[in-house]
């Protein structure tokens, strides 16, 4: 004797959209960011090649809920250099694009071999090159270390090609 199970044919599965599916992640991700931090604190201090650095904002921020908007690096870069001109800003070179908000003292930037003077209070904004431009941050006062906000939109970084080079390290322990 068969089993009256066995013979009945399996019901398809209902189809979901890909519309549908897009609107459910839509949702579920309105969800999230209306419950994630609205006021960001600063993190940990990263002693990188490029300096000391205090990251704020972080693209996969708001994949892992702990923002309320995404697609930005914001992070500072506090500059500390010696009267010799020893300084903890590394140099590098990007395609530009981004601006550079001065919080604390004075500094200057050398952008492809060009000195530009800055104090807190001003915006600082690397020029976009289609080779990008080569870069690097100084204190004026070997006393007092300088800083910048920098303010990252990411898809633009990629747009114009999100190339990136070190060319030398900051000093570290100055």
């Amino acid at each position: 004797m068969r089993d009256p199970e066995a013979l009945r044919e399996r019901e398809t599965e209902p189809q979901v959209s890909h519309y549908d599916e897009t609107m459910k992640r839509q949702a579920e991700l309105r969800e999230k960011l209306g419950n994630s931090p609205v006021v960001l604190k600063p993190r940990e201090i990263d002693n990188s090649r490029q300096g000391k650095l205090q990251n704020i904002l972080r693209p996969e921020d708001m994949e892992n809920g702990k923002a309320c908007v995404g697609n930005w690096a914001i992070f500072t870069h506090e500059i500390r250099t010696t009267a010799d001109g020893i300084t903890t800003s590394g140099q590098h070179r990007h395609q530009g694009g981004l601006g550079l908000f001065a919080v604390e003292g004075e500094g200057y930037t050398v952008v492809d071999g060009q000195r530009f003077d800055w104090k807190a209070g001003d915006f600082i904004m690397l020029p976009i090159k289609p080779n990008g431009c080569v870069h690097q941050h100084f204190s004026r006062n070997p006393d007092k270390p300088a800083k910048w906000l920098a303010m990252i939109y990411m898809p633009y970084m990629l747009w114009t090609g999100m190339a990136f080079e070190q060319r030398k390290d900051g000093a570290k322990g100055i």
